[in-house]
């Protein structure tokens, strides 16, 4: 448990070999190269490794990459079990990438185009719908020379409508006429139909009234109204027909271009990551290179053979200094069983190098506290349903494995606590004649204390891991202060303990002097903060009753839900307002343990000693093993 110690490591070489090595280091994958040496003496002297060519072929790299993730985004299968591919120069692959990517955009620019085309002619149908009955029997009648102006209003415009339509026929008269109906989803249809000689007059009227028109297609301009009619259910039969055989092209062009596409995905990110690494972490003279890096202690043997197999090539090993610590890659290493947790730590932030890893006391307190607060047989049981079937579903995603995991052993612990309880959808089983073993309810001061000492324990645990941290770090003078704060709580605790008369009175003046002591102390070796930092941390265990809130309201609305098959009239109507609320009490009872749990370990707890900061370890890698980088030429 903790970090995986790591290796510093400096390369130097011959100029002609970089290439070579550089090569046998990403088919390694092991070597976390720094984007910057900083051991470089007279850097005006050096350059950065990547040539013009390289540079422009990155750039071109980056853009391929971009496209295929675009594709991608389509792609409803996961990009593995393909058949490997060779190529024989990077331009090929680029090439290629992008002709597949416009051709898949010319598909999608068509399927776009219908779609809107669809999507004009659904509105103008919606209004002409309802004009039908009065077309067909020729109440409503057209000029075949006059245009006609679509448009689809809220229907608290009806006043300004009127308005307008009163404005509209006083100037105009029967070169214009104006049609409005009311139609379903609080919408008016309204369809207006004039004559060329007064189009631009009545087009900017309408448009300086906010009227928005539905811009009639080209090839209906000059249709009368019942032929309207016919032609959009001509389209609304032509277009989906076109839609689907767009999306079987769509389909079928992926597929042939599939395996490809897998390839050129990971090839093209290996060369990006070779390029980048020229670009930025290896500099060069005239005749020699330089790159510099760190690497985990267990894998050194193999970079020693690498380096001893290509002559011209030296390896440097170096044992890294306490003050370079947070520029170190950092490689959380636990038991499997502990690193279900660990996204839960990347999340917040990941220690710095050799500082303590609080993973396993995540995987101790989180799951715990989860249980404490939710405490019941029946949602327990539905959440481990829940976090069991993402577990087996998402086999191939081992982050949601991961959370789902922590999330089941957090349902587990609430099925142990509603034992305790004996709580199953509230108060269930107490109905039944079942006997708690503790009532958290009705021992609801004991509940709060059992609160406050696991704040206690946590917090005190959290000082004592500060004071092991910063002298692991080598930070003799900060261990002291946390030290004198971890005394200055004890003395707070105490003064705390005979107020309440469970200590003797007597003793207050003793702990009174001892805690004005320590808080000097404190501000001494950790600062002017430090003093008001030991009233912080007695804060931060009274903030631990949260536990005891969240508990008492998950049982209380519980209870409340059960209350509702009793006190309505219909058993069918209690039935589901009580089905209801068990919802809401089962999704409130993920939320709020997980929320609460999390921000004690974060915020209570980590911040008494956690080290936060490191770096991602991210060697660089090869993700198509075996395969050659193609020739950049």
């Amino acid at each position: 448990m903790g970090t995986l110690r790591m290796k510093k490591v400096e390369i130097i070489g011959e100029r002609e070999r970089m290439d070579i090595i550089l090569k046998k280091l990403q088919e390694l994958s092991i070597l976390h190269i720094e984007d910057s040496p900083l051991n470089i003496e007279n850097k005006e002297q050096v350059k950065p490794a990547i040539n013009e060519k390289e540079k422009e072929v990155l750039r071109d790299v980056e853009k391929s990459l971009d496209m295929i993730e675009e594709i991608k985004k389509e792609i409803f299968v996961s990009f593995e079990g393909y058949e490997k591919v060779n190529f024989k120069n990077v331009d090929e692959v680029l090439k290629k990438v992008s002709d597949i990517y416009f051709e898949y955009q010319k598909l999608k620019e068509e399927e776009r185009v219908l779609r809107e085309e669809i999507s004009v002619y659904h509105s103008f149908n919606k209004i002409l719908e309802v004009f039908e009955t009065l077309i067909e029997s020729k109440e409503i009648e057209i000029p075949e020379d006059f245009e006609i102006f679509g448009a689809l209003l809220p229907r608290d415009e009806l006043l300004v409508l009127t308005r307008i339509e009163k404005s509209l026929k006083e100037e105009y008269g029967e070169k214009l006429r104006i049609f409005y109906r009311v139609i379903k989803g609080s919408q008016i249809a309204v369809l207006i139909a004039f004559s060329p000689s007064i189009s631009k007059d009545v087009r900017e009227r309408l448009w300086k009234e906010g009227l928005p028109e539905l811009k009639l297609p080209q090839e209906m301009e000059k249709l009368p109204l019942k032929e309207m009619l016919k032609f959009l259910r001509q389209k609304f039969v032509e277009i989906p027909e076109k839609l689907k055989d767009i999306e079987n092209k769509k389909r079928e062009f992926l597929n042939n271009n599939l395996n490809f596409l897998f390839n050129a995905y990971f090839l093209l990110q290996d060369i990006r990551d070779y390029l980048k690494v020229k670009e930025k972490g290896i500099f060069v003279t005239r005749h020699f290179f330089y790159l510099e890096g760190f690497v985990p202690e267990k894998e050194i043997d193999n970079l020693r053979n690498l380096t001893k197999e290509i002559d011209g090539i030296y390896l440097k090993e170096l044992k890294p200094e306490k003050e370079e610590y947070e520029r170190i890659p950092v490689v959380l290493k636990n038991p499997s069983f502990f690193k279900n947790f660990e996204p839960l730590i990347e999340f917040f932030s990941l220690p710095v190098y050799q500082s303590f890893d609080p993973t396993p006391l995540l995987a101790l307190f989180f799951p715990v506290y989860f249980g404490f607060m939710l405490g019941d047989m029946g949602y327990g049981f539905l959440g481990a349903l829940l976090f069991m079937y993402l577990y087996v579903k998402f086999k191939k995603n081992d982050f949601v494995r991961k959370i789902s995991f922590v999330f089941l052993l957090a349902s587990i612990s609430s099925i142990i606590f509603g034992f305790i309880y004996m709580e199953m959808f509230g108060d269930v089983l107490e109905k039944l004649g079942f006997h708690p073993i503790f009532h958290r309810v009705h021992e609801a001061n004991t509940y709060l204390l059992i609160a406050v000492i696991f704040g206690t324990i946590q917090v005190i645990l959290g000082l004592l891991l500060g004071i092991y941290n910063a002298l692991k770090l080598g930070h003799k003078k900060h261990a002291i202060g946390v030290l004198s704060m971890l005394l200055g709580l004890i003395c707070v605790l105490l003064l705390a303990g005979t107020s309440l008369g469970v200590l003797p009175s007597s003793f207050t003046i003793v702990f009174l002097l001892l805690l004005f002591v320590f808080m000097v102390m404190s501000f001494i070796f950790h600062g002017p903060a430090a003093p008001i930092e030991i009233f912080s941390a007695f804060g931060h265990i009274l903030s631990f009753a949260r536990l005891m809130a969240i508990g008492l309201s998950s049982a209380i609305i519980a209870v409340i839900a059960n209350k509702f098959l009793s006190i309505l009239p219909s058993i069918v109507i209690g039935v589901f307002v009580m089905l209801l609320f068990h919802i809401l009490a089962f999704v409130l009872g993920l939320f709020d343990p997980t929320i609460q749990g999390l921000r004690l370990q974060f915020v209570e707890f980590f911040t008494k000693f956690y080290e936060a900061g490191g770096r991602e370890y991210k060697p660089l890698f090869k993700r198509l093993k075996g395969v050659r980088l193609p020739e950049i030429t």
